[in-house]
């Protein structure tokens, strides 16, 4: 989901990383689906950028229905 957003003004990899505390290289991994997030990171991630944890998790919600739809 990161991967989609980065090139939306709701997110910026390297202000996120800045703001959050997050290290940018572990968005990157989260990006490409190599690390995973706990709720508190997925709060620190939103909290730095323009979408709140309720908006993430409804974008990530919407792109898992998407992919179950779509199939195999």
């Amino acid at each position: 989901m990161l991967a989609k957003l980065r090139g939306s003004d709701d997110f910026n990899p390297t202000r996120t990383a800045q703001h959050s505390g997050v290290d940018r290289s572990f968005l990157y991994a989260v990006e490409r689906g190599e690390k995973g997030v706990s709720l508190f990171t997925l709060f620190r991630i939103a909290s730095a950028s323009k979408l709140s944890a309720t908006d993430m998790v409804r974008r990530l919600e919407q792109e898992l229905a998407a992919e179950t739809e779509e199939g195999p």
